[in-house]
C-alpha cells in the first residue's frame, strides 16, 4: 500500500507488482492483496487502475521523506510543592502511661552473682556509660 502510495496513489496491477518486488503470479497478487484491499476500503478500481482512497492514505501516513511537524510544547520545571507545617494529625502520639508504669526501672537485676541497677553500664564491660 505504501509503494501504491509512493506511485503517486494510482498506478496499474502490473506496474504495482513491479514497485513491490511480487514475484507469484498477476492472479494470486489479486487474490492476496487486491481483494482485501478493496474489502477493507482501501484501494478502489478505476478506468484499469488502482486508487488509494482516503483511508487507505490515512492508515499509509505521510510519505516517507516528506516533511512532518515536530512542534511541540517545551518541557516546564518540575513541580515542588510548597513546604508546609507537619499536621499534627499525623504524628505520632506517645502511648499512654498508667501510673506506676515505670516502676520496674527501680528494681536492680541481677548479672551472675552481682545486682546491677537499671540503666547502670554491664560490670567488665568498657565503652557503655550510664543511660537515662
Amino acid at each position: 500500500m505504501r509503494k501504491l502510495l509512493q506511485l503517486g496513489g494510482r498506478a496499474d496491477l502490473n506496474d504495482w507488482m513491479r514497485a513491490i518486488g511480487w514475484s507469484g503470479t498477476i492472479t494470486s497478487f489479486e487474490r492476496d492483496m487486491v481483494n482485501s484491499l478493496t474489502r477493507c476500503h482501501v484501494v478502489r478500481i478505476e478506468a484499469g487502475q488502482y486508487a488509494l482512497t482516503q483511508r487507505g492514505r490515512d492508515y499509509a501516513g505521510p510519505a516517507v521523506g516528506a516533511a512532518t511537524s515536530t512542534a511541540g510544547q517545551v518541557a516546564g520545571g518540575r513541580y515542588v510543592p510548597e513546604k508546609r507545617a507537619l499536621s499534627v494529625a499525623n504524628m505520632v502520639r506517645a502511648p499512654l502511661a498508667r501510673p506506676g508504669s515505670f516502676d520496674y526501672a527501680s528494681i536492680p537485676s541481677r548479672m551472675g552473682d552481682q545486682r546491677v541497677p537499671h540503666g547502670l553500664a554491664m560490670p567488665g564491660v568498657t565503652g557503655v556509660g550510664f543511660s537515662e
